[in-house]
C-alpha cells in the first residue's frame, strides 16, 4: 500500500516527493523545506481550483451574454456549470487539506526518529544496543507507516481477534494469532499498522509504562532480519529502549564480538529475564523469510502459551512448516473478500495519485472497478497494473488491458519482463544487469556503487569513468519501477521479495523461453560479481597505495564507491559461486600473488571489516572455494599457501595488537588451528588447539560453550591422528556439557552424539555407536520435523534450493546414513536397506530426482541393495542415476565418480570380474585427474581395484597398487593409521600368493 502522492508536472512533483527524498536528512533541513514547499504547495493548489472555477464560470458568462435570446434555457446550464465549478474548487481543496494532513504526519514521524536517535547517546547503552541488534526495529514500523494508503487496516480496530489479543487481563484462547496471506497481500504494512493500533488502544486503557509492543519484521534480501537470533536481539533491543534499569541485565551476556549461533539460548534466557512481569505483545512479520522459522516459532509460541502476560501476532505466507506449528491457534486468512475495502481503497487512491493525467471519470471509475476486481486480494499485482496503465495513452490501449489483465503476480511479473524485452539491446543488458546484482548481493546495494561497477570490464588496469552511469536513478525508475525500488538511504532492493523469487524461479524458463535473459541463475551471477570485484581490486593504482587508517581509507571510498564493498564480500561470491572454472581459478590466483593483494590484505580487509571476525570469515571463505580443487593442480597449491599465511598473519596481528589471551586472538588460533587439521597437518593442529583449549578455558571457564567447543576441536584433531581412546574421553565431555548447556536436542548435543558415535566406530564397538546414532536420528527428527515440510515454499515456487536448505538437510540426514553404515558393518542389511530408501525417498521429494543431493542418496541406495543381495535393483538404480549425473553434473564430479565405484563393486558382487576391473580402472583414472593421487578416495579406489586383480590373479598388477597405496596412505595418516595398516596387510598378502604362484613358499610364510 503506497501511501506516497506522485502528481503529474514536475512543479508538483518537487513539491510533494520531499518527504521520500529526504527523510533521512538531518531534521532541521527537512522541516525548513517542508515549511517552505507547503506554503508553494498551498499557494498553487489555491491558485489551480481558483483558475479553474473562473475559467469554467468566464466561459459560461460569455455564452450567455452571446444568446440572450435563450437567457432561461442557459441559465440553468450555467447554474450546472457553476456547481460543477465549485466542486471541482472543493475537491481541489479536500485533497490539499489531505496533503497537509499526510506531511504533518510525516514531519511527526521524523519527530520521533530524531528524537531516539538523539535520546541513544550514552556510550554504554549505545554499545550494547548495537551488540543486541544494529538497528531500531521500530525504524521499520515508521517507514511502512510511512507508505500506508490513508484509510486502509481500519479493520484492525474493530476485529474480534484483534480486540481479544491486546486485552489485558489476557482472555483464554488469545496467546497467538496467525495472520496468514499470499505475497503481496499487505502483510508488512498491516503489522506496521497493527502495531499502531494496539500502541493507541493499549494507551488509552492500560497504564504503558508497564506494556511492552515489541515488533520485528523478517526479510529475506536483508542479511540483518533472517534469523532467529536476530530476531531476539532487535526484541532485546527494544525492550532495553523501554526500559534502561534493565542494562546490568544485558552486561551480564555482552561479549566484545559478534552475537554466534550458539549464544541463541543464552539470548532468549535474557529476553524471558526482561520481560517478566511485564505485559507484552510480540508482532513478527514475514516469519516465512526466517532461516530457521521452526525453531523461533516454537520458542515464541510456547513462551505466549506458557505466559499470563504475553501475547503474539505472526504475519506470514501459509506454508506448510509454519502451518504445523500455528495450526491450533487462532487464525485470520486475508482473502480477496475480507480485504475487499482496503483493496479498493488502495486502488483509488493509487489511480488518483498515480494516474493523474486521467481526466475521463468514467474510464478512471472503470480502471478502479476492474483492478479492485481482478486483484484476488493483492495489493502489489494493483500497483504493478498502474505501473502498465502509465503506458498506455489511448482509449483503445486502455480497454484491451482491462479487457485481458494477468491472473496473479507471475503473470504480472511475465507482463512487466515482455515489456522490458522490447527496449534497445543495451537498455535491456543495463537493466537485467541490475536485477542480477540485486539479487545476489551480500548486503544491499547502494546506488553510486553499481553505478560505479558498470565502468569496469575484465581485465582493466585503470579505473576510467567513460563507462559509468549518467542516470542510474532514471533507469532504475523508468525502466525497473516495478520490480526495484531506491530507499530514502540510497539502497537499492527488489520492490517485493516475489519478484527475486520469480526471477529465481524455473518458470522463467519453462514457461516463458522468450524471456530467459532474464532468468537468475545465482552461481553465475556470484561468479561475475567476483570477476568485477577482483578487476576493480586489481587497478594499478591500489599497488601499495592505499591508506591503512579508517578516516584516510574512507575518503578513499567515498571517490571509489564500490572498493568498500569488493573488499569486504569477493570472498564471500567466490564461495557462493561453487565455481571451479579454470579461468576463474587463473583470475583469481593473477590477484593473490600480486601486490594489489598484499594493499587489499593490509589496507581494506583489515580495516573496512567490522571485526576481526569478519577477517576470519573472509579467510575461512577463500579457502572453503580452494578446497573443491585437487591439491596437486598447477597453482591451486598457492592459494592454500596464501590462505595459510593469511591465517598465520592474521593471529600475529591480533597477538601483537590485542594480547595472547585476547578473544579475537583466540579466535584467530582457533582457525589456524583448524586449517592446520584440514590440511592434515595434525601435529601443527594439535599444538595450536590445545592452546587454544588453555585460552578459552582461562577466559570462560570449562562449562563455557566456548571451551567445549575448543574442546570439540581438539578431540577432532586426535581422532585424525589415531587416537581415538583420547578423542571419546574428550567427545564424552562435550556431549555433557552441551546437553547441560543447550538441552539434549539442541544442534549441539546431536552434534556432539555424531562425534562420539564415529570415535566408538573407529574402535570397533559398533553396538554402543548405534545406539547414539539411533538417539541422533530421534533427536534430528524432533528438531527439523523430519523435513518434509522444510522447502515446501521451494517447491511451490519452482524455484532451486538455497544453501540454507541444504546444510539443514544434510546435518539431519548424517545422522540416518552414519547409522546405515553401520547397521551394512554389522551385516544387518535390512534395516540399513530401510533407512536408505528414507532418505532416498525423502530427496527425491524435496529437491526431485536430478538433483545432485538425491544422486548421491541413490548411490548410497544402490549398495545398500547390492548388501542385501539385491544386485539387479543395484544395477539398475545406479546406471539411470549415472545418466543423469553425467547430464546434470558431468563425469568429473565427484558424485558420478562415486556411482562408477559402487557400480563396480555391484559388478564384482556378481561374479562380473571383467566389467569390474574395467569400471573401477575409468573410476582411478577420474579421481588421480580430478582429486589427485593422494587423496582419501583415490586411495580408496587404489585398494579396491588391487583387491579385483587378486581375484583376477594380476598379482603384479594387484601389488603395484598395495605398494602405492602403503606409501601414500603412511605420508598422508602415518604408519599406524588404521587404512595404513589394511594397506600393508594386503600388500603382505598379495606377495605371499605371488611366492605360492612361483612355488616359492606356503601360505604361511
Amino acid at each position: 500500500m503506497n501511501g506516497r502522492q506522485t502528481f503529474r508536472g514536475s512543479h508538483l512533483k518537487a513539491s510533494v516527493l520531499i518527504g521520500a527524498k529526504s527523510i533521512f536528512e538531518p531534521f532541521s533541513v527537512i522541516f525548513d523545506q517542508s515549511l517552505v514547499n507547503f506554503k508553494d504547495h498551498k499557494v498553487l493548489v489555491e491558485d489551480t481550483a481558483l483558475a479553474i472555477f473562473i475559467e469554467e464560470s468566464q466561459n459560461e458568462w460569455s455564452q450567455m451574454s452571446e444568446e440572450r435570446l435563450k437567457a432561461t434555457r442557459e441559465r440553468d446550464k450555467a447554474d450546472a456549470a457553476r456547481t460543477a465549478a465549485e466542486a471541482s474548487f472543493l475537491q481541489a481543496e479536500k485533497h490539499y487539506i489531505a496533503s497537509s494532513s499526510f506531511y504533518d504526519k510525516s514531519i511527526k514521524e521524523m519527530k520521533t526518529i530524531v528524537t531516539d536517535d538523539l535520546s541513544d547517546t550514552d556510550t554504554s547503552f549505545q554499545t550494547l544496543s548495537n551488540w543486541l541488534y544494529p538497528t531500531n526495529p521500530r525504524n521499520q514500523v515508521r517507514y511502512l507507516k510511512y507508505k500506508q494508503t490513508p484509510g486502509t487496516c481500519q479493520w484492525v480496530k474493530t476485529n474480534d481477534k484483534m480486540i481479544a489479543i491486546r486485552t489485558r487481563p489476557k482472555p483464554a484462547d488469545s496467546d497467538v494469532l496467525w495472520i496468514q496471506g499470499k505475497a503481496g497481500s499487505g502483510k508488512s504494512i498491516l503489522a506496521s499498522a497493527i502495531v499502531d493500533t494496539v500502541e493507541q488502544q493499549v494507551t488509552q486503557d492500560n497504564d504503558l509504562s508497564n506494556f511492552l509492543i515489541l515488533p520485528f519484521f523478517f526479510s529475506a534480501v536483508d542479511p540483518q532480519r533472517r534469523s532467529s537470533l536476530q530476531a531476539i536481539g532487535g526484541l532485546l533491543r527494544q525492550v532495553l529502549q523501554q526500559k534502561r534499569d534493565l542494562l546490568p541485565n544485558i552486561e551480564v551476556i555482552y561479549e566484545p564480538t559478534t552475537i554466534a549461533p550458539d549464544d541463541l539460548g543464552r539470548l532468549w534466557d535474557t529476553f524471558l529475564q526482561t520481560i517478566e512481569g511485564t505485559d507484552v505483545i510480540i508482532v513478527i512479520d514475514a516469519v516465512d523469510e526466517c532461516n530457521d522459522a521452526h525453531i523461533f516459532l516454537s520458542r515464541l509460541t510456547d513462551l505466549a502459551s506458557k505466559s499470563s502476560r504475553v501475547s503474539a501476532i505472526v504475519l506470514s505466507r501459509k506454508e506448510a512448516e509454519i502451518e504445523k506449528e500455528m495450526m491450533q491457534h487462532r487464525s485470520i486468512l486475508l482473502t480477496n473478500d475480507f480485504l475487499e475495502n482496503d483493496i479498493k481503497a488502495f486502488t483509488r487512491y493509487d489511480v488518483d495519485s498515480r494516474l493523474w493525467s486521467v481526466g475521463d471519470t468514467g474510464a478512471k471509475e472503470k480502471i478502479i472497478s476492474s483492478l479492485s476486481e481482478n486483484a484476488n486480494g493483492m495489493f502489489l499485482w494493483v500497483r504493478l497494473m498502474v505501473d502498465h496503465l502509465k503506458s498506455h495513452v489511448t482509449q483503445g490501449e486502455l480497454e484491451n488491458f482491462l479487457s485481458d489483465l494477468p491472473a496473479g503476480l507471475d503473470n504480472a511479473y511475465k507482463r512487466i519482463l515482455q515489456r522490458l524485452s522490447a527496449e534497445p539491446s543495451q537498455l535491456r543488458h543495463t537493466a537485467t544487469r541490475f536485477l542480477r546484482w540485486v539479487a545476489c548481493a551480500v548486503r544491499p546495494l547502494l546506488l553510486d556503487e553499481l553505478s560505479a561497477i558498470f565502468a569496469v570490464q575484465k581485465g582493466q588496469r585503470k579505473f576510467s569513468s567513460r563507462g559509468r552511469l549518467l542516470a542510474p536513478r532514471e533507469i532504475v525508475s523508468q525502466l525497473l519501477g516495478s520490480l526495484l525500488e531506491i530507499l530514502p538511504n540510497n539502497t537499492i532492493q527488489f520492490v517485493h521479495l516475489s519478484g527475486r523469487e520469480f526471477l529465481r524461479s524455473t518458470l522463467m524458463t519453462d514457461d516463458a523461453p522468450n524471456l530467459a535473459e532474464f532468468h537468475i541463475i545465482d552461481q553465475a551471477v556470484h561468479r561475475e560479481i567476483v570477476e568485477s570485484s577482483l578487476t576493480y581490486l586489481g587497478f594499478d593504482e591500489y599497488a601499495g597505495r592505499l591508506p591503512k587508517e579508517k578516516p584516510e581509507l574512507e575518503k578513499v571510498c567515498q571517490r571509489q564507491p564500490f572498493l568498500e564493498y569488493a573488499s569486504r564480500y569477493w570472498t564471500r561470491h567466490l564461495q557462493a559461486s561453487e565455481s571451479t572454472d579454470p579461468d576463474l581459478l587463473q583470475q583469481v590466483l593473477d590477484f593473490l600473488g600480486s601486490d594489489q593483494a598484499l594493499t587489499w590484505l593490509e589496507g581494506p580487509a583489515m580495516v573496512l571489516t567490522p571485526s576481526m571476525t569478519g577477517l576470519l570469515i573472509l579467510q575461512f571463505q577463500l579457502n572453503d572455494w580452494a578446497s573443491q580443487f585437487n591439491e596437486d593442480m598447477p597453482g591451486v597449491s598457492q592459494i592454500f599457501d596464501v590462505v595459510t599465511r593469511v591465517y598465520e598473519s592474521t593471529y600475529q596481528h591480533t597477538k601483537a595488537k590485542f594480547g595472547r589471551e585476547a578473544e579475537v586472538t583466540v579466535q584467530a588460533l582457533t582457525y589456524l588451528g583448524l586449517l592446520q587439521y584440514v590440511r592434515g597437518a595434525f601435529t601443527q593442529a594439535e599444538v595450536s588447539l590445545s592452546e587454544t583449549l588453555n585460552h578459552t578455558s582461562r577466559i570462560y571457564g570449562d562449562n563455557h560453550n566456548k571451551t567445549l567447543d575448543s574442546i570439540n576441536n581438539y578431540a577432532l584433531t586426535l581422532q585424525g591422528m589415531g587416537k581415538a581412546k583420547e578423542s571419546e574421553a574428550l567427545f564424552r565431555r562435550t556431549l555433557s556439557g552441551w546437553v547441560a548447556n543447550d538441552g539434549p536436542d539442541s544442534y549441539n548435543a546431536l552434534w556432539g552424539l555424531n562425534n562420539l558415535a564415529n570415535s566408538l566406530i573407529a574402535q570397533e564397538r559398533l553396538e554402543e555407536a548405534e545406539v547414539l546414532l539411533k538417539e541422533a536420528v530421534e533427536g534430528h527428527s524432533k528438531l527439523h520435523g523430519h523435513v518434509n515440510a522444510l522447502t515446501t515454499k521451494r517447491v511451490e515456487s519452482k524455484s532451486p534450493a538455497n544453501k540454507d536448505e541444504r546444510s539443514i538437510t544434510q546435518y539431519y540426514f548424517l545422522s540416518d546414513n552414519v547409522l546405515r553404515g553401520r547397521y551394512q558393518r554389522m551385516k544387518r542389511d535390512d534395516e540399513a536397506l530401510q533407512l536408505a530408501e528414507r532418505v532416498y525417498k525423502s530427496l527425491v521429494r524435496q529437491f526431485g530426482p536430478e538433483d545432485p543431493e538425491t544422486c548421491n542418496a541413490a548411490v548410497i541406495l544402490g549398495d545398500s541393495y547390492m548388501y542385501a543381495g539385491r544386485f539387479a535393483e543395484a544395477e539398475k538404480l545406479q546406471l539411470e542415476t549415472l545418466a543423469i549425473e553425467e547430464r546434470v553434473v558431468g563425469k568429473e564430479h565427484p558424485t558420478y565418480m562415486e556411482g562408477m565405484f559402487s557400480l563396480a563393486y555391484i559388478y564384482r558382487k556378481q561374479g562380473r570380474l571383467e566389467a569390474a576391473i574395467s569400471m573401477c580402472e575409468k573410476t582411478l583414472a577420474a579421481r588421480r585427474t580430478v582429486l589427485g593421487n593422494r587423496h582419501p578416495k583415490t586411495m580408496e579406489t587404489v585398494q579396491a581395484l588391487g583387491k579385483m586383480y587378486m581375484g583376477g590373479g594380476e598379482w603384479a598388477k594387484a601389488e603395484a597398487l598395495f605398494l602405492e597405496a602403503v606409501e601414500s596412505r603412511t605420508g598422508v595418516l602415518g604408519a599406524e593409521d588404521h587404512f595404513t595398516v589394511k594397506s600393508r596387510k594386503k600388500l603382505d598378502e598379495v606377495r605371499r600368493e605371488m611366492l605360492v604362484s612361483l612355488g616359492g613358499g606356503g601360505r604361511g610364510v
